[in-house]
């Protein structure tokens, strides 16, 4: 089984009012005039810049009027509100700072943290993420923006001066003479004949912490609430209780003794009914 070797774009630098921009994956319009160095020169042993030549998640790109991060112009909705550069937009995330929370990256250019809006995305040539409409063939529908394409999954091709450099395009391919240019070698022609898969960028890691968990405060439940109560209760009126025990004991007594009294009498008269004796009540008119 032939092993397929991944690599990412290769960026090249400019000078934007005489300051070193880094890391720029295509020439700009902001680029001051002949400071252009495309990406196979920068990344090539012993330039002075070299290390502007990696690094994908920090290379920089645009942004819409709308607010979405965009490398082309034609991409926006308004094309006349495209800013070519905007610092919070790297070719991999959108990292505005709009109020929300940081989150903690896996070694991530010198910082664990930093905000972050959304993935940044692209463009596809039927179901082929791409870089730019121009990667489309003739037959192939292109639609500006895919919210399926990341970088991760943007198909780029490479220049080939002794070792394929990933790029966005056959234009950075061109020497520092303005006139001579080095093989560019589609995505598709790289992974058949090099074996090496050309894509954007791989998307940096986010590391995701668990919150410390705050310990509760220990409440009591309804039924040791409610044991508590009666336990209160009863311990708070216990001399009264002793004094209805006393009167429901009395009083107990007494019922029954009229019971019994009323029982003998009851037997009394019965028998003398039965001897044909006539009884007077007591408050009977005579």
């Amino acid at each position: 089984m032939v092993k397929i070797e991944s690599r990412t774009v290769y960026a090249g630098i400019c000078r934007e009012n005489d300051v070193l921009i880094c890391g720029i994956p295509e020439k700009q319009e902001y680029c001051d005039d002949d400071s252009w160095v495309p990406p196979h020169v920068v990344a090539d042993s012993g330039y002075e810049y070299r290390t502007c030549a990696y690094n994908p998640q920090t290379m920089v790109i645009g942004r819409c009027g709308d607010g979405q991060c965009s490398n082309i112009a034609s991409r926006c909705n308004d094309p006349t509100t495209f800013v070519a550069r905007d610092p919070t937009c790297t070719i991999t995330h959108d990292q505005r700072d709009i109020g929300q929370d940081e989150v903690e990256w896996e070694d991530y250019f010198g910082t664990s943290k930093t905000p972050f809006v959304q993935w940044t995305t692209y463009g596809r040539c039927d179901d082929r993420c791409v870089w730019s409409p121009e990667d489309c063939t003739d037959d192939e529908v292109y639609v500006q923006n895919d919210p399926t394409c990341t970088a991760n999954r943007v198909h780029i091709g490479a220049c080939l001066d002794g070792f394929g450099y990933c790029t966005v395009s056959s234009k950075t391919c061109q020497n520092l003479d303005g006139t001579t240019q080095e093989p560019y070698i589609p995505h598709q022609n790289m992974y058949d004949t090099y074996n090496v898969n050309c894509t954007l960028a791989k998307l940096p890691k986010i590391i995701t912490k668990t919150k410390p968990t705050i310990e509760p405060t220990i409440e009591p439940t309804i039924e040791n609430s409610a044991a508590s109560n009666i336990s209160s209760s009863t311990n708070d009126n216990s001399g009264l209780s002793q004094g209805a025990i006393l009167g429901i004991s009395i009083g107990g007594v007494a019922l029954i003794a009229a019971l019994l009294f009323g029982t003998v009498m009851y037997r009394k008269r019965g028998k003398q009914f039965k001897k044909g004796e006539e009884v007077h009540d007591d408050h009977s008119l005579t």
